[in-house]
Formats: structure tokens, sequence, C-alpha cells
């Protein structure tokens, strides 16, 4: 994250990203950036219920989107006339 993509960093924002550069023994003169991947590493070694927790949300929440979008596409495919109704493909195991 470098400074002109998110502005001022806070404090804990400063202590966060020292912590994620100290854990993984980076020097700062020749890597001065962290990267959401390393944020995400130190915060699983440090803190895997948290991440776990996260995740879940996240499948959970993408999953539900997937389930309305399928449902706004049939209401959307309901209403065309029958020739410019979709083939339905089923997929099988």
């Amino acid at each position: 994250m470098s400074e002109g993509e998110k502005g001022e960093k806070t404090g804990l924002q400063e202590l966060f990203l020292d912590y994620v550069g100290n854990s993984l023994k980076l020097d700062p003169e020749t890597s001065p950036e962290i990267s959401v991947d390393m944020i995400v590493d130190v915060l699983a070694a440090e803190f895997p219920d948290l991440v776990m927790a996260l995740a879940s949300e996240n499948f959970l929440r993408g999953y539900s989107q997937a389930l309305q979008d399928m449902e706004d596409l049939q209401e959307k495919e309901s209403q065309l006339p029958n020739e410019d109704k979709k083939i339905e493909l089923k997929v099988t195991e």
C-alpha cells in the first residue's frame, strides 16, 4: 500500500505495517511495499480464527449474492417472449 493510493497513514496503520514488515523480515530499503498477500499471511499466522471467520463470511456473502443473481436472471428470462428465452443448460457430474 503506497501512501499516494490511500492518503495519510494513521498510527494504527503504521504500527500494523511495521509489524508485518518486521514479521516477514523485510528490509525497508529493498522492499518498501507491503502487499495485501503479505498482510493476510501474517494475519493467518497470528490470528487464524479471525482469518477463518472473515473467509467464512466472505464465502457466505458471495454464495448469497450468486443465488440472488440467479433469481434475478430467472425473473428477467421469465419476462421474455418464448422465442427469446435462452436454452437451459444443466451441469451433471
